[in-house]
Formats: C-alpha cells, sequence, structure tokens
C-alpha cells in the first residue's frame, strides 16, 4: 500500500477545483500561491502527479473567504453537476444495484485520493451514503462539507433519475444554513453535528438497477506502486511543485502538515536526506526535459529552479559526471 503519512490527491482533480479560483476576483497567481497550489497547475497540459491534500483542503478556503455564499454555491455546483459527477458515473461498470453503483464510486474514488472515504451503510432501519472525514473544527472543513454533500446529492440524482428526492443529510457542520441554501438541497431535512456527513437512500431503490447509463469514459491515474517509504511518498507530493523553484523544508513541511525536523529524522531513518530527494527529482526531470532538444539548455536551467545555465551546468556534472551537452549527445 502506498505511504498514508502524506495524504495525496491526483493533480488533475485539484486541478478541476483550482480552475475555480479563475472566477474570483484577483490575481490569479496569488490566488494559487494562497492556496499552496502548483503555479503551473492550470498551464501545464500534462501534469500527471500527485499534491498534498493540503492544497486541495487551502483551495476549499480560499474559495470559501474569497466568493460570496451564493457564488460559492453556484461554483461547487457547476462543477459537481457539469464535470465531477458525469466523470464518475460514466466509469460505472455495476449497474444491477444501486448499492453496488456506489460502492464502485467509491473504489475509483480511493484512486485519485488516499484521503476519501465514501460507503454505503445500513442504519437505524435505512439505507444512507456516508463520507467519513476528520478535522471538522478547521476552517476549510465547511467549505470541503458543502461540496462533499453537493457531490452524493448530484451522483445520486444521476443514478436515480426524475424520482430521486433528497430528503435527509446528516451534517458534521453545527450549522445547517449554509448547506441549506446549496442547489437542489432547499428543501432537505438537516441533522447537524454528525460523526459522518451522510444522504438517506430510501430502502426500495438500493438493490434496484441505476437508472443512468454510462458512457464508459476511462480516466487513467496513472500508477501509486505499492512501495510505502516515505522518501518516495514525499518525493510525490513535491514533484508537481518543482517549477516553483528550490522548495524549502520550511514549504515542504507546510504542504504535507509536518515539522521540517520530523521530515528530517523520518528520511534519516530511511538512509536518506532532504537534499538527496529534492536533487533526485530534479535529476529526474532534468533527463527528461534534455530528451527534448527542442528546450535549450538554458530554459530547462529556468525550469528546474535555477537562476542561469552556469549554476545549472555545474550541478548536473557534479550528479551526473558530464555535462548537459554531453548528456544529451550521448542520448543520440
Amino acid at each position: 500500500m502506498p505511504n498514508t503519512d502524506i495524504p495525496l490527491v491526483h493533480s488533475e482533480e485539484v486541478k478541476l477545483f483550482a480552475t475555480m479560483l479563475n472566477e474570483l476576483d484577483g490575481d490569479i497567481h496569488s490566488l494559487l500561491e494562497s492556496a499552496r497550489m502548483p503555479q503551473d497547475i492550470l498551464s501545464n497540459q500534462s501534469l500527471d502527479a500527485f499534491v498534498p491534500e493540503s492544497a486541495l483542503k487551502a483551495v476549499f478556503q480560499t474559495l470559501g473567504e474569497r466568493a460570496s455564499p451564493e457564488k460559492f454555491a453556484l461554483l461547487t455546483w457547476t462543477l459537481c453537476h457539469d464535470i465531477y459527477v458525469p466523470r464518475f458515473a460514466n466509469q460505472i461498470t455495476l449497474t444491477h444495484s444501486l448499492k453496488a453503483a456506489l460502492e464502485e464510486v467509491s473504489q475509483l474514488l480511493k484512486q485519485i485520493s488516499d484521503n476519501v472515504s465514501i460507503s454505503v451503510q445500513s442504519r437505524g432501519g435505512k439505507w444512507w451514503l456516508v463520507r467519513e472525514k476528520q478535522n471538522a473544527e478547521k476552517e476549510w472543513f465547511r467549505y470541503a462539507e458543502m461540496f462533499s454533500a453537493m457531490f452524493m446529492n448530484e451522483l445520486l440524482k444521476r443514478l436515480v433519475g426524475s424520482k430521486w428526492k433528497l430528503a435527509e443529510v446528516g451534517i458534521q457542520d453545527v450549522e445547517a444554513e449554509p448547506f441549506n441554501q446549496l442547489p437542489g438541497m432547499k428543501s432537505a431535512q438537516f441533522f447537524t453535528g454528525r460523526p459522518v456527513t451522510a444522504i438517506s437512500i430510501p430502502n426500495e431503490w438500493i438493490n434496484k438497477p441505476i437508472a443512468y447509463i454510462p458512457s464508459q469514459t476511462v480516466l487513467d491515474k496513472g500508477s501509486r506502486g505499492d512501495d510505502d517509504k516515505f522518501s518516495n511518498a514525499l518525493a510525490r507530493a513535491l514533484t508537481p511543485y518543482l517549477s516553483m523553484g528550490k522548495i524549502s523544508i520550511q514549504f515542504a513541511g507546510e504542504l504535507i502538515d509536518m515539522n521540517a525536523r520530523t521530515i528530517q529524522r523520518r528520511l534519516a531513518s530511511e538512509s536518506t536526506s532532504y537534499r538527496e530527494v529534492i536533487e533526485s527529482l530534479v535529476l529526474k526531470q532534468t533527463l527528461e526535459l534534455l530528451a527534448d532538444r527542442d528546450l535549450s539548455i538554458t530554459h530547462i536551467a529556468l525550469k528546474t529552479g535555477y537562476s542561469d545555465s552556469a549554476h545549472f551546468t555545474r550541478a548536473f556534472k557534479r550528479m551526473m559526471k558530464m555535462t548537459p551537452k554531453a548528456y544529451r549527445q550521448s542520448l543520440s
């Protein structure tokens, strides 16, 4: 299993949420910075990586704080209804029952995020779609829970069809009013201060075939591998941020919610260091870029965080025992 000390979310999923920052007033680069997002996440069309879950939490908090309640509700509903729900609904293969379809979506969610837990549970004689999440006291939690409630409702609406009517919703938040204002949720009965977020499902529907016909669009999220080493998990978390220049250990600590000394101690237990992790990441990226002969050495130097090609060449030669130019020539 992947290392779970650093919960990760696939960058393409975070990118979906980051696009909503474009709808806010203010410079997009400063908004991305406040949300701890890689500066090129919106422009990089080929980014296939995982970013720390803390970046997604920061996006939710930035959206919740910068957008009006009405705008936040509209943005999250649009994302759920037009993009997020269809992406998962179209991957469903188990259409013989609503329960099976929802359980399949739960597994699909786990492929893109370490820390997502959605399940179908029977409680008190009723069936519920349940989302479990900790840290309800954090500032970002309300906005993330609002999105999750919206997602679950829109998913059920998509799978059940026109007969779906939201009836009961349990939320961890102590206030129902923000949720009551979400599109499609105004007539529901809310139960606040619950240990989980949950939406009731009529018993007669749980074993019926779903009404929705998936288009079978397959999303390839890449391979996470089964290596549970902390150093590898840290490397995956930091990879999308390489284009921002030198990544300090303090910045890394903020991303993964771990202090610098703990990071150093964990890496030392695996006989490596933070500097070695970063150098390995930069070297891997550099070798990939050098394979593209259309990119100049100067461009690659800047992209990998060096101030000029001279510093880049010296560092590369120290690690590879040859210059970048010589390495590129060796490829042919």
